[in-house]
């Protein structure tokens, strides 16, 4: 599974979505792209992320008169990032993430957006990808578990929905499918009270793109 982590580091299940968010399940959300927001495309898992600019409304400026914090949205805004990950079949991760890349990670983490995935090498659809994530941890004696599954859609697909329990997974809810050349198991998550941040975290969310 993956390691435990930090704002600059490989992301940790650990982090868990406000209670009064919308669900994952929801087809799309009223927010828009703004015209300023760029493309990303990231060609290992083949999905494209809309990214605000890193000024303000989208950028929270520093204060001077308070000290810095490693628990605050103070000087962050949305960043870019993709490394090779390991989690269950996953091998790639790329995400947005909120955060001031010059900060020293603290475990907090206000906002992201991640998208985990790896080549569908064994032709998985969406329903024996769960499956095969399901076996693996029984056969592998894991202290994970998949605590709940349901059906889902989004990015106008049919997907599965997964919480999984134990280790250090805190009941986040994952969202799995598979296409002819990728699977994927995608998250949102964050721990940040601003409105606003999280306005535009479920934006990227339900405005990714796949190929």
């Amino acid at each position: 599974l993956l390691a435990s982590t930090n704002e600059n580091e490989q992301p940790s299940p650990t982090a868990t979505v406000p209670p009064t968010e919308p669900s994952p399940s929801t087809m799309v959300e009223q927010s828009e792209v703004g015209l300023d927001w760029k493309r990303q495309l990231n060609n290992e898992c083949g999905v494209t992320f809309f990214i605000p600019p890193a000024e303000e409304p989208y950028l929270i400026p520093r204060d001077p008169n308070t000290p810095p914090s490693p628990s605050d949205d103070e000087g962050k805004y949305w960043t870019y990032e993709n490394y090779p990950s390991n989690l269950f079949m996953f091998n790639h991760t790329a995400r947005v993430i909120f955060k001031n890349p010059e900060a020293i990670g603290s475990g907090y983490v206000s906002a992201s957006v991640e998208v985990m995935c790896a080549k569908n090498t064994e032709k998985f659809n969406t329903e024996s990808l769960l499956e095969k994530i399901k076996s693996n941890l029984l056969e592998n004696f894991s202290v994970v578990s998949v605590a709940s599954s349901g059906d889902g859609q989004l990015w106008d697909r049919n997907i599965k929905t997964v919480v999984f329990s134990g280790g250090s997974f805190n009941n986040d809810t994952y969202n799995a499918f598979a296409t002819n050349t990728h699977i994927y198991l995608i998250r949102y998550t964050g721990e940040s009270a601003n409105a606003t941040v999280n306005e535009v975290r479920n934006t990227i969310f339900h405005r990714l793109g796949f190929k």
